[in-house]
């Protein structure tokens, strides 16, 4: 006979999956927006166990945005075979004298 909370966790796996599946939106949601939802919905339940069963359902949320990767400035122009200027103008300005090569 299951116990109280395996019932819960049932019935919470439920609405999770019921509410990701009721709008294009939540299914990019993580534990945190999920966990509110659940809430709206009446449940009294903390984020950490949302999260949790989650992870047992194999749901995770993703984003919409596209990662841009970052490179070093050298890298830059490494690959392009170009060479590279000092990117701070404002040092001639103040009459300092730049470096011979740029170091970040």
């Amino acid at each position: 006979m299951p116990s109280q909370r395996e019932e819960m966790e049932k019935v919470l796996k439920q609405v999770i999956r019921r509410l990701r599946v009721s709008s294009p939106l939540h299914r990019y949601f993580g534990a945190p927006r999920m966990h509110a939802l659940v809430v709206q919905e009446g449940y009294q339940v903390g984020k950490n166990r949302v999260a949790r069963l989650m992870r047992e359902m194999n749901i995770r949320g993703s984003s919409k945005r596209r990662r841009v990767g970052t490179m070093d400035f050298e890298q830059q122009f490494e690959q392009t075979g170009e060479t590279p200027e000092c990117p701070i103008k404002h040092i001639a300005g103040a009459g300092l004298t730049p470096p011979q090569r740029c170091t970040n």
